[in-house]
Formats: structure tokens, C-alpha cells, sequence
């Protein structure tokens, strides 16, 4: 939406528009090599230069799943950090060093490839 904001001071004002628009976020899913993994925190450049990072839930398969803020607005670099802050067994999966590429409102990273898609989240119940 947008709005007008208008300050006074004195005999003195000043008025200027604001517009927001919402921020769209990407859905991320990763699937680690090493069932080992007990953690995941998910490091992401967005093509605006913007960067962070966020620490992902884990699921159900071996997968895990976060939400990149602002991702689904263009270009994204992402790097995940495995068992964040355990010392030794804390890796990098980098994609040999550029980091994974992706672009859109969902993507899965697994088996060292990019799947434009959302993981299935359905879980087998027995």
C-alpha cells in the first residue's frame, strides 16, 4: 500500500509519500549427503546485494527447510553450513566453491543438483 506522511516543526512542514510493497520470500529445501547432519544453517546473497542467513527445520526424508526473505525477487546465491558451531564437524557444502544458483519462489537442493521445485513435504506415516 501506500500512504502520505506529513511533519510539521514550527511554521514548517514537509510531506512526502511512502509505497510498500510486500516482500516475497523463496521456500528452500536440502537435502545433506551425510546423514550425519544434525543441523543446517542456510547462508544466501540476494542479486541486490543483500545477504544473511537462516538456520533451517528439519524434516521428514533427510530434508530440511527454510525461507530466504525477499528471495523470489530475483537471483539468489546460496551456501549451506552443516552442524553450525560443533567445531570439527562443522562443513561447508558450497558447490565446489560458487555457491548454488537459484531463481523463483521454491527450490531443492539435492544430490548436487538445483530442482526448481518444492520438495514433496508429504511424509509417510505408518
Amino acid at each position: 500500500g501506500s500512504t502520505r506522511i506529513v511533519a510539521t516543526a514550527g511554521n514548517v512542514s514537509a510531506a512526502f509519500d511512502v509505497s510498500v510493497s510486500a516482500v516475497s520470500s523463496m521456500r528452500v529445501w536440502y537435502r545433506p549427503d551425510s546423514s550425519s547432519t544434525k543441523a543446517v544453517r542456510l547462508w544466501y546473497r540476494l542479486a541486490s546485494g543483500s545477504s544473511g542467513h537462516v538456520d533451517m527445520a528439519r524434516g521428514c526424508d533427510g530434508y530440511y527447510s527454510a525461507s530466504v526473505p525477499g528471495g523470489a525477487s530475483g537471483s539468489v546465491k546460496l551456501v549451506a553450513e552443516l552442524n553450525p558451531g560443533s567445531g570439527s564437524s562443522m562443513q561447508w557444502d558450497s558447490k565446489g566453491r560458487s555457491g548454488w544458483s537459484v531463481s523463483g519462489s521454491a527450490a531443492t537442493l539435492a544430490y548436487g543438483k538445483v530442482y526448481r521445485a518444492a520438495h514433496s513435504t508429504a511424509c509417510k506415516t505408518s
